[in-house]
């Protein structure tokens, strides 16, 4: 016969065991029914599936002979897993690592990060990769777990400030990765850009992404390389001069650029502010490329245009004499004189420029008349973009036509005044004389689309005018320019301008074709507001 109280026991502890599997049955229906829904976001979370996309390849840009001015490069970033880290213990022996081989402090990040982070940045896109290597390294022997190490693309410009107006620079898109901002970077974008690919991924236990074995992974496609035009030499020659010119002269800007007059190639463009496109924190304008952007008066070096535009129209001779004296002309009410009140007397047109004579240009003016002066100067591209496309171009600026007198407008642009002009626009016009007086669009893209060249006069008219520049060297006011032994042609000018107090300030530029047998390049140099000379 059982014992009673064995029996007793038996049931007690039956009753408690059938309660206990209750109260399982309970929870696990609380957990897998009612509590469902926070158990598989937190399941979801852990292990998260999803499409991350492959960022394609930048393409490089290039100077014409194919000498890299930007590329994408890989850099590593470090990070670390908080929780990993302080669960091992680990995270003093790491910040050790990392502020002897990379010099961050990594005491405050671990601090700041909450205690479910699972991923906090060190650093990002670390210049110098053997010091990861090192930290890797030292962090695999010591058996430290928590650091982590990502490559990221980053872009480069290995050639610094070359050219930098004209590459310009891309930035970090979030969305989209690398994206161009200015220069040849924000123009070509859609070529550099490539097509970015994609592959399914999912999270780990320690919330890293893992490609899914079976994973469908799409290709990205690398961008194309971009050519442009500039030879990377010739800009280098651009750029010496340009700073040669901001040392000495100490001016607001400056820029110095050289054009190939039988195709309209930049050569080289060169500005100051200058600017390193690897380093972002340089001001607006210091970026600006000034030899689109901005605007200024001629001066004398607009004359060789205003020349060529009489002498095509049939209404001047080159072996003409014309009488400056006394040094002035009165024209309605105004009285236009020369530059220091000179008396230069009787001048042929070759001397009227190398003499830079507003009263003899103001006579040819006067010959031409106010419809095909405007009509000539606008053939010429001035008052508009030269169709670059380049980003914040400007157009220049003209009086509308019916706002021309012959005393004020006609008179005054003939000598290179009341018109505001780029140094793309000049040096373009410049060009066009040394070619025949073709003028070729100006290009900065080797691959650009040809437009077609527009005849500003014809071509007997800049054989003439070409010429009459050479004397400017051999006994007008560029005498003292040391050739090297090229026959060159020019003009060199100076416009005044006055600041908003009313003081006189000058802007001095000099424009340049040769060899004058048979041009090949135009150069141009402009010199804002000098504090010195």
């Amino acid at each position: 016969m059982i014992d009673p109280r064995l029996q007793l026991r038996a049931m007690i502890g039956l009753g408690v065991l059938v309660v206990a599997f209750a109260l399982l049955l309970v929870r696990l229906w609380t957990i897998q029914v009612a509590g469902a829904d926070p158990w598989a976001a937190a399941a979801t979370a852990q292990h998260e599936t999803g499409v991350r996309p492959l960022r394609a390849d930048r393409g490089a840009i290039t100077d014409r002979h194919g000498r890299v001015l930007a590329r994408t490069e890989e850099r590593p970033s470090l990070a670390i897993d908080p929780q990993v880290a302080r669960e091992a213990g680990h995270v003093e022996s790491i910040a050790r690592i990392v502020a002897d081989e990379v010099g961050v402090d990594l005491g405050p990040l671990v601090e700041a990060a909450t205690p479910e982070s699972r991923f906090v940045w060190i650093e990002r896109k670390i210049t110098d990769g053997a010091a990861v290597e090192r930290a890797l390294e030292r962090a695999s022997a010591a058996g430290l777990k928590g650091l982590i190490v990502q490559h990221e693309q980053v872009r480069a410009y290995p050639a610094g400030t070359l050219a930098s107006h004209l590459v310009g620079f891309a930035f970090e898109d979030p969305a989209r990765g690398l994206a161009g901002a200015e220069g040849a970077e924000r123009l070509a974008d859609a070529r550099l850009r490539g097509r970015d690919g994609r592959v399914a991924c999912e999270r780990d236990v320690r919330g890293r992404w893992i490609v899914r074995s079976s994973a469908d992974v799409v290709a990205p496609v690398p961008g194309d390389d971009v050519r442009l035009t500039i030879d990377a030499v010739v800009q280098a020659f651009a750029e010496d001069e340009v700073q040669r010119v901001w040392d000495e002269f100490d001016p607001v800007s400056a820029v110095a650029a050289v054009v190939d007059v039988r195709t309209g190639d930049v050569l080289a463009a060169a500005s100051r502010p200058t600017f390193d496109p690897n380093d972002r924190s340089a001001p607006p304008e210091h970026r600006r490329n000034r030899f689109f952007t901005d605007m200024f008066e001629p001066g004398s070096t607009f004359k060789p245009v205003a020349m060529a535009i009489a002498i095509d129209a049939g209404q001047l001779s080159t072996s003409e004499v014309i009488d400056t004296s006394p040094g002035t002309i009165r024209v309605e009410r105004r009285t236009i004189r020369e530059d220091k009140h000179k008396d230069l007397g009787r001048l042929t047109p070759a001397g009227i420029l190398a003499e830079a004579s507003n009263v003899g240009m103001a006579k040819i003016a006067l010959r031409v008349g106010i419809p095909r002066m405007h009509a000539s100067v606008r053939l010429f591209g001035f008052g508009a973009p030269t169709g670059t496309g380049w980003t914040g171009e400007s157009p220049g600026k003209m009086t509308p036509l019916e706002s021309w007198t012959a005393a004020y407008t006609l008179c005054s642009v003939s000598f290179g005044q009341e018109i505001a002009v780029t140094p793309a626009q000049l040096l373009a016009s410049y060009a066009a004389l040394a070619n025949d007086g073709t003028l070729r669009p100006l290009r900065v893209f080797v691959d650009a689309p040809p437009r077609a060249p527009v005849q500003v006069v014809r071509p007997e008219t800049a054989q003439q005018v070409v010429p009459m520049l050479e004397e400017v060297f051999l006994s007008g006011t560029a005498s003292r320019i040391d050739t090297g032994g090229y026959r060159l042609g020019g003009k060199t000018g100076t416009a005044e301008q006055k600041d908003r107090r009313g003081n006189i300030e000058y802007v001095g530029s000099f424009g340049c074709i040769g060899p004058v047998e048979a041009p090949r390049l135009a150069v141009l140099v402009v010199c804002d507001r000098p504090a010195n000379g």
